[in-house]
């Protein structure tokens, strides 16, 4: 078993060597981090034959909090990079907005406000993706031009 996270060439590779030598194999890379291996509730992606991940399986349990058969040889690896591909795209979005709001939180609000985006309830439904947590706040400030007041939206 490779719980790494490898390219996908190198993963059918291992399948065919360890067959070649009459091994059974399964790549089977995990997500979840230092925290979700402490606590034992890492995500198993495992790519093998149906046999050989159910035998993988008793041994993986007592680490996982969840186990995908995601397919044959090397899908294991695919479903891997599949998945951090989502998790960069999602930082890169953050990353985009947090440049996007330091350059100018007024046309940000000003986007919303012309649409008719309900702002304060736009920001209750946002939610970190993968991990339960609290929903996470938008706040800004905004000075009315009339009154020379600032209220937080």
């Amino acid at each position: 078993m490779d719980s790494s996270t490898i390219d996908v060439e190198t993963a059918l590779e291992l399948h065919k060597a360890a067959a070649e030598k009459g091994f059974a194999f399964v790549d089977a890379p995990v997500s979840g981090g230092i925290s979700g291996a402490a606590a034992g509730t890492l995500t198993f992606m495992i790519g093998g034959d149906k046999d050989t991940v159910a035998r993988a399986e008793q041994v993986i349990t007592p680490m996982a909090g969840r186990i995908v058969h995601t397919g044959g040889p090397g899908m294991g690896q695919s479903a891997k990079i599949v998945n951090n591909m989502m998790l960069f795209v999602n930082l890169e979005a953050c990353a985009e907005g947090s440049v996007l709001a330091a350059k100018d939180v007024g046309l940000a609000l000003s986007a919303g406000e012309q649409t008719g985006v309900d702002l304060p309830a736009a920001a209750r439904s946002t939610t970190r993706a993968q991990t339960p947590a609290p929903t996470t706040s938008m706040v800004a400030a905004k000075t009315i031009p009339e009154t020379n007041n600032t209220t937080v939206v």
